[in-house]
């Protein structure tokens, strides 16, 4: 007996139509005879991007969060009341509020998206597209937001949430990257100036755009490099201690970017998410440039970012976007104060401030956009993100408001916080903890000495309300084996309950990995040849799931080694 062996290499491939999909064109044909048999040696299967140790970014990323400040009013001399510009002196709930600006130029095209719909063909459906939405926002300046559409089945109804509660000019336009097939277009409209003397308070919004590098990521590495990234603070005017795209903001250097000569070129509000309250002007920004001897600058945002990931779960989660509430001895608490509702209950404060998302995206260096936030990490964005609805308000100062509302403003939902247990609801800095001191404090602020007392509890907060991933990241790997396929002028068959294969050679467990990649040796399919001789020219290889489809998780650097066995002659007889 003599043996053959051939090389068939998905990265050399003389035609790759995907990674696991290629033909391997031979130099020189060979002749398959009586007797003769084909096997597979080996096989190894490039199985890095879909190990549960490692995530492959092919190419560099754009990794961007569009996101917005809110804080509980939790000091009211920080506060002005919106019509009068005196200060605050009541209504101090520690309720999240958002932080909004004003606008009130509004025109006759002027509208506020409140839902957009994709519908797709009642018969045959739709394929993936990635659309361009065209407009401009109230000042006129451009507003383009591309989005992936997934394929969509027959009849389905796709809400574009990215677009709603946008304040724009109508119409839409739109731009593809191929022919628009089987989608429809729907959408539903506020128009803005149906109310006279109407203003409407916009969330206010920033982006945070971090450049991830191709690379072969375990998780740690991941959100290590993210978490970095994200809150690196690289301010370089000496005006104000944090750079102007971070999570967290300083009100002033804010309002700096909407001052022109002696005048605020915006008004900028707080809104509370949940009722109908007027606005609050935030004192620091109104003043703006000056500084009363009285008034200190405030932070929004989050002073902490985290990105962890969980080895027990497989899931990424989000346990910071926030900044926390500390004790006065620095100790991370959980606070409460009674509610001012009619059932006497509390409300829990887990936090001094922090960030929600409007969105949540990646590009590649093309600008084209990339399924990150939800394939690679796990997240359902659109649980993530919040999108408000606008109530209309009459209020002493402008006469109507449009206002924001959303219940997305929740710990562990849209939000993150600290941790409320039962253990929160006890002081244990004293000796022994006195009952709830709400009946003399009433609403107002807690003093230090209240403080002390029991009003906040000196609970750790380390472990928190976080949002987590819906997904884990190894669901891909639901299967227990591959198949290798290899398709030449040989047969095999593979007989299943539902249907026969022909070109099955070998069956790979996937638990056999080594240094990220899959390894078979054995479980071959055994051809033998009989009948008249043939010759080889060429292998079409497929590494498939055991669906029998190719899976879109594996790299390109898959080999297979094909071991002919020629029979001598005289044993052919």
């Amino acid at each position: 007996m003599s043996n053959i062996i051939v090389e068939c290499r998905n990265k050399e491939a003389s035609n790759a139509f995907k990674n696991g999909d290629w033909t391997t064109t031979l130099p020189e044909n060979i002749l398959i005879e009586q007797g003769d048999q084909i096997i597979i040696k080996d096989s190894f299967i490039d199985t890095q991007q879909s190990s549960t140790s490692k995530i492959l970014i092919k190419e560099d990323l754009t990794i961007s969060m569009n996101y917005g400040f809110y804080q509980p009013n939790n000091v009211t001399d920080w506060y002005l009341d919106y019509a009068t510009n005196a200060p605050i002196l009541t209504n101090q709930n520690m309720k999240q509020r958002v932080l909004t600006y004003e606008v009130d130029n509004l025109q006759a095209d002027d509208v506020i998206v409140q839902e957009y719909w994709l519908v797709s063909d009642a018969k045959e459906g739709s394929e993936e597209v990635v659309i361009t939405f065209l407009t401009e926002d109230y000042n006129s300046d451009p507003q383009n937001i591309t989005l992936r559409i997934p394929a969509l089945l027959p009849n389905t109804v796709y809400k574009v949430t990215q677009l709603r509660n946008l304040l724009i000019k109508e119409p839409f336009g739109i731009q593809t990257d191929k022919e628009l097939k089987g989608l429809g277009l729907a959408v539903k409209t506020f128009n803005t100036t149906g109310v006279a003397g109407l203003k409407v308070m916009l969330p206010y919004l920033q982006q945070l755009d971090v450049t991830l590098p191709a690379g072969n990521y375990d998780p740690d590495e991941l959100v290590e490099y993210l978490n970095t990234e994200v809150s690196r603070n690289n301010a370089t005017v000496s005006t104000f201690i944090t750079k102007s795209n971070i999570l967290l903001q300083q009100a002033r250097q804010i309002q700096s970017l909407y001052h022109t000569g002696a005048a605020n070129t915006r008004t900028f509000g707080m809104v509370q998410v949940v009722g109908t309250d007027e606005p609050f002007k935030i004192k620091t920004m109104h003043n703006y440039p000056t500084i009363a001897a009285d008034e200190n600058d405030m932070f929004f945002g989050a002073s902490q970012f985290e990105l962890s990931f969980s080895q027990a779960t497989k899931r990424y989660s989000i346990d910071y976007a926030h900044t926390p509430l500390y004790g006065s001895n620095g100790v991370p608490v959980v606070g409460y104060i009674l509610d001012d509702n009619a059932d006497q209950t509390f409300t829990w404060v887990t936090q001094t401030g922090g960030v929600w998302f409007d969105r949540l995206f990646a590009t590649n260096s093309s600008g084209v956009p990339v399924d990150f936030w939800n394939a690679t990490l796990g997240f359902d964005t659109e649980k993530i993100i919040t999108k408000f609805d606008y109530v209309s308000f009459t209020g002493a100062g402008p006469a109507n408001y449009l206002m924001p509302q959303t219940d997305n403003f929740v710990n562990g939902k849209g939000i993150t916080g600290g941790l409320v247990t039962a253990d929160a609801a006890v002081d244990k800095t004293i000796p022994t903890p006195p009952g709830q001191p709400y009946s003399t404090v009433g609403y107002a602020v807690p003093s230090v000495d209240e403080v002390e007392a029991g009003f906040y509890s000196s609970i750790s907060t380390t472990t928190t309300d976080g949002i987590i991933g819906d997904t884990a990241i190894d669901s891909i790997d639901t299967f227990g084996y591959y198949l290798i396929e290899v398709n030449s002028q040989f047969r095999n068959d593979f007989l299943t309950p539902d249907n026969n294969f022909r070109s099955i050679s070998q069956i790979v467990s996937r638990y056999y990995e080594i240094n990220s990649y899959t390894s078979g040796e054995g479980g071959q399919v055994i051809y033998q040849h009989s009948g008249d001789p043939m010759l080889l020219q060429s292998f079409r290889c497929r590494v498939l799931q055991s669906d029998k489809t190719v899976p879109d998780f594996i790299g390109d650097d898959n080999t297979i080694h094909i071991q002919v066995i020629k029979q001598k002659k005289e044993e052919a007889i």
